[in-house]
């Protein structure tokens, strides 16, 4: 009989977490995963066994390797689908889960950092949750991951709602470069089903209104839209974060049900906080270039109902709160050390800091307080645009 490859993960629970600052060893949770075989894009079936808080069970679902640019890592990444709900790592239970490698991340903070920020701004918002993770394939070690939420019409409570529409990175916002290959479905819908209920129409309508609509037409019709307060929010996240990325492509798009305005989910935050996607040290040298978005051009051009003044409004809010504060970034990134720390060492043997993918060798402890010089290099240039005296 064939023996099936495994994968084992410990996954450190996110209500094991140690106080900021105390090192030892968090709660374990074992995760065999095994299947015939692990392959890009198409999921084959898997058996877990999970050992979690002195509670054993078993799993069944699909896996596999998944990511665009991240493929040529050896640091796989993994999407896991499950036949019933279940709490991975202390998450929320799902069905569907990614294990991020964050390879080029030598911190493993960056999505956390950025979606945890990004639901503190408002209850609203949406972004994965995440812990933290030993994984092995095949007895092969693999390093720490971060186990995310999988952003789906589930998680945004679409299903059932008339009208409800999620898209993945659509091509919607901004003007294709001319190197950018078109694919057949650029909107990237998710949900409903495309084969089932296409929502192109729609989106091209939209698309049509955001780079040839009259101005007053655009003034008046704008928030009617696309939700007022979430596109502050995700704005500020990304001026914040100096996350390029996160502008184009790196994003979900949803409707929670018929004329309701649309909404972004964030998503993909690694290329933030000091370094690029690629992993280039990257301290505000390359401002991001709003006016790459159509949207975020003419909101600023237009200023429709005040639309500058609230969003220096909603930034002097996030200032006083402390979630744009240095202090606040020290605070949150202690909090994701204290869980790393005792388990950094392991997965920089397996994944070396000055390994050729990267421009240097800077390491664990490096590379977090390249985070917080950012955010303090970053925060003046923001209060002196907003205005923010403190």
């Amino acid at each position: 009989m064939k023996c099936a490859p495994y994968i084992l993960l410990l996954a450190a629970t996110a209500a094991g977490c140690a106080e900021v600052g105390e090192e030892r060893e968090q709660p374990l949770a074992e995760i065999r995963i095994s299947a015939d075989t692990v392959v890009f894009d198409v999921k084959n079936t898997a058996e877990l066994r999970v050992a979690d808080r002195g509670e054993e069970v078993t799993l069944h679902g699909k896996t596999s390797y998944r990511g665009g640019s991240s493929r040529k890592y050896e640091k796989r990444q993994y999407s896991l689908k499950l036949d019933e709900v279940y709490p991975l790592a202390g998450l929320p239970e799902a069905k569907a889960f990614v294990l991020n490698a964050s390879y080029i991340d030598k911190t493993l903070m960056r999505h956390r950092l950025n979606y945890d920020l990004f639901r503190a701004m408002h209850p609203k918002n949406v972004a994965p949750e995440c812990a933290y993770a030993h994984l092995w394939e095949n007895e092969d070690y693999r390093g720490i991951y971060v186990i995310m939420q999988r952003i789906n019409a589930g998680l945004l409570g679409l299903k059932g709602k008339e009208g409800a529409a999620l898209w993945k990175e659509p091509m919607l916002l901004y003007e294709p470069e001319v190197y950018e290959e078109l694919p057949d479905h650029r909107y990237g819908q998710k949900y409903p089903d495309p084969k089932k209920a296409a929502l192109d129409g729609f989106l091209d309508e939209t698309r049509d209104f955001l780079f040839n609509a009259d101005d007053s037409v655009f003034a008046a019709e704008a928030f009617q839209r696309f939700d007022r307060r979430n596109l502050i929010d995700w704005q500020l996240l990304l001026l914040f974060s100096n996350n390029s990325d996160g502008q184009r492509k790196n994003f979900y798009l949803f409707r929670p049900e018929r004329d309701a305005p649309l909404r972004v989910a964030v998503w993909d935050c690694d290329h933030s906080f000091g370094r690029d996607g690629d992993g280039e040290y990257n301290m505000a040298d390359r401002p991001i270039e709003e006016e790459r978005i159509i949207l975020f051009r003419r909101l600023n051009a237009l200023n429709p109902q005040g639309f500058r003044e609230e969003m220096s409004e909603r930034y002097a809010a996030l200032r006083r709160q402390g979630l744009f504060s240095s202090e606040g970034i020290r605070k949150m990134t202690e909090g994701y050390e204290a869980e790393l720390r005792p388990h950094i060492d392991r997965n920089v043997r397996r994944w070396p800091h000055d390994a050729e993918w990267y421009y240097d060798d800077a390491d664990f402890d490096r590379e977090i307080e390249i985070i917080r010089q950012y955010v303090d290099v970053r925060l003046p240039a923001l209060d002196e645009r907003f205005g923010y005296i403190r």
